[in-house]
């Protein structure tokens, strides 16, 4: 056979190779945008125009680059979650409408009209569904505004998704219960707390192991187990003052791996706050910031190893993060006006 002739088909077969593989990897990366992305920030705007308070929702990168403002001065817009892919970011007007923003478009799209002013609302681990909470009373729609239901009445920090998203779980005096995804109960297991009935502001650890929750009445963060075993006390939220009566409040979140809570705590009566962190088991309390401040819904990295906050540190309010020693405190944000305030979380993260 001409050694010619084998030679060139040899060449044409590594062209082809080599054309085949590049095709298979630009694929991957249409199928898979997320791994070429950025992490991002969405969060408030408070800004003061004309005497008047505006809220505008801005999109930036973590390096700060990129920024965008995603809505108007005039739109008063709150409530901004990201979905779960990073592809849409969700919020709400002074209108009560919902909105979904598409990241790569850049389109605004209303998916749900019918309701009063939005308070808070949550997007499902699994991306499927969003809480919406109105008028004292939660429903469920799916991320396409279809098939709304309502599925529970009470204040706006007692209820949350389970992990996966296919259920729920809500605080009801003393008792914890687990719902279906239209409201009805599945079973609850009841609190260790006496005649007290204080529980609110629930927190569902992400491996589904266990539950924390506020004892208000006793200003204590308390954890059980989701079968009602192991009740414990991980940590005191304030020192009461002896004279002086306030009513602290706090904040707080799981570690990805469901091993920490980082968490909110009012120091003493100057309404001065700080974070710490505590295991799961209540033990390593440990206070992270030394300024004294207001700190506000601190939330986990999505590897754990930084916590996102907001605080007034450099007088005015922006978004910070923190190393989970309490090293490397950094202003995302870096706005000249009061940024991400809201009475339930006016920011949210995205990480690939």
């Amino acid at each position: 056979m001409n050694i010619r002739y084998i030679f060139g088909v040899f060449v044409l077969i590594l062209y082809i190779s080599f054309f085949s593989c590049s095709e298979e990897s630009t694929t991957e990366n249409e199928i898979n945008p997320s791994t070429s992305r950025s992490a991002k920030i969405v969060y408030l705007n408070n800004e003061s125009v004309s005497g008047s308070r505006t809220r505008k929702l801005i999109l930036k990168n973590f390096d700060g680059s990129d920024s965008l403002e995603l809505t108007d001065e005039a739109s008063f817009s709150v409530c901004p979650k990201f979905s779960p892919d990073g592809n849409y970011i969700y919020y709400t007007k002074e209108n009560g409408y919902l909105y979904k923003y598409n990241v790569k478009t850049k389109e605004h799209t209303v998916i749900f009209t019918s309701a009063p002013y939005c308070e808070n609302i949550i997007v499902s681990p699994n991306g499927s569904y969003i809480l919406y909470y109105s008028n004292s009373a939660w429903a469920l729609i799916n991320t396409d505004g279809t098939g709304i239901k309502y599925v529970y009445s009470g204040y706006s920090e007692q209820l949350k998704f389970m992990p996966g998203g296919n259920s729920l779980c809500s605080v009801d005096d003393d008792r914890i219960t687990f719902r279906n995804m239209d409201g009805t109960e599945i079973n609850s297991i009841q609190i260790p707390v006496g005649n007290n009935l204080p529980i609110w502001l629930i927190g569902v650890s992400p491996n589904g192991q266990q539950i924390c929750y506020l004892n208000d009445q006793q200003f204590r963060l308390e954890a059980i187990n989701m079968d009602g075993s192991s009740h414990i006390v991980l940590a005191t939220i304030y020192e009461p003052v002896p004279g002086i009566i306030i009513y602290p409040s706090t904040h707080f979140a799981f570690s990805p791996n469901g091993t920490n809570v980082v968490y909110v705590k009012t120091i003493q009566h100057d309404f001065f706050k700080a974070l710490y962190i505590v295991g799961n088991n209540g033990s390593g309390n440990t206070k992270l910031t030394t300024t004294d401040a207001r700190y506000n819904h601190p939330v986990y990295s999505k590897n754990g190893s930084k916590i996102f906050f907001h605080s007034n540190l450099d007088g005015d309010y922006d978004i910070y993060s923190i190393n989970t020693d309490g090293s490397g405190i950094n202003n995302i944000t870096q706005d000249a006006f009061d940024t991400g305030y809201h009475s339930h979380g006016g920011f949210d993260i995205w990480e690939p």
